[in-house]
C-alpha cells in the first residue's frame, strides 16, 4: 500500500490505469479525468471526497473491501461519470458519507454486493439519472439513509435481495 500526505490530484489528467490499491487517502482529485484503463482503489482507506465528476475510465472502477470515511459530506462524487466497464463497491466496502452518481453512464453495470453504506438523513446512494445495465445490492447491502434512483435508466435488473435499509 502507500500513503500520501496530501490527496492526489489527478484533476483533467489523461493516462493509463491507475492503482491506488491498500492505500491510505485523503481523498482523490480526479475531476475530468480520463483514464484509459482501470481505476483501482481496492482494499484503500479514503479519508475525503473521492472526486470524479465529468470523468471517463474506459475499463472499470474498483472500490472493493474499501473504506470510505467523509460523514455527513459526499464520499464519492460521480454526476457525469462515463464507466465503459463496471462500478464495483463490493465485500466490504463501507462507506460514511453519500455516493453520489447523478447522470453517470455506466456501460457495465454497478455492482454493490454486501456493501454498507451510512448517510443517516441524507443520500446515501444517489443514482439519480444514471443509466446502467444492471445495479445489484445485494448478498447483505446495507444502508442506513436513503437509495434514489429518480429518472434512472435500467435496461435489466435492479436487485435489492437479501438487502437491509434503515
Amino acid at each position: 500500500g502507500c500513503r500520501f500526505d496530501e490527496p492526489p490530484d489527478f484533476a483533467g489528467a489523461k493516462t493509463r490505469t491507475i492503482s491506488l490499491t491498500a492505500c491510505d487517502l485523503d481523498g482523490f482529485g480526479g475531476r475530468l479525468l480520463q483514464v484509459d484503463g482501470d481505476l483501482l482503489f481496492d482494499k484503500s482507506h479514503i479519508h475525503g471526497c473521492v472526486m470524479l465528476r465529468h470523468s471517463k475510465v474506459s475499463g472499470s472502477i474498483h472500490f472493493n473491501n474499501c473504506q470510505m470515511l467523509n460523514p455527513g459530506q459526499i464520499a464519492l462524487s460521480g454526476g457525469g461519470l462515463i464507466v465503459e466497464g463496471g462500478l464495483f463497491g463490493r465485500h466490504g466496502l463501507v462507506v460514511e458519507g453519500g455516493i453520489r452518481l447523478i447522470g453517470a453512464r455506466i456501460t457495465g453495470g454497478a455492482f454493490f454486493e454486501s456493501a454498507q453504506l451510512y448517510n443517516p438523513g441524507r443520500a446515501a446512494l444517489c443514482l439519480d439519472q444514471v443509466t446502467a445495465p444492471v445495479i445489484l445490492c445485494t448478498d447483505g447491502f446495507s444502508t442506513d439513509g436513503e437509495v434514489q434512483l429518480r429518472d434512472a435508466s435500467i435496461r435489466g435488473l435492479v436487485n435489492f435481495e437479501e438487502a437491509t435499509f434503515s
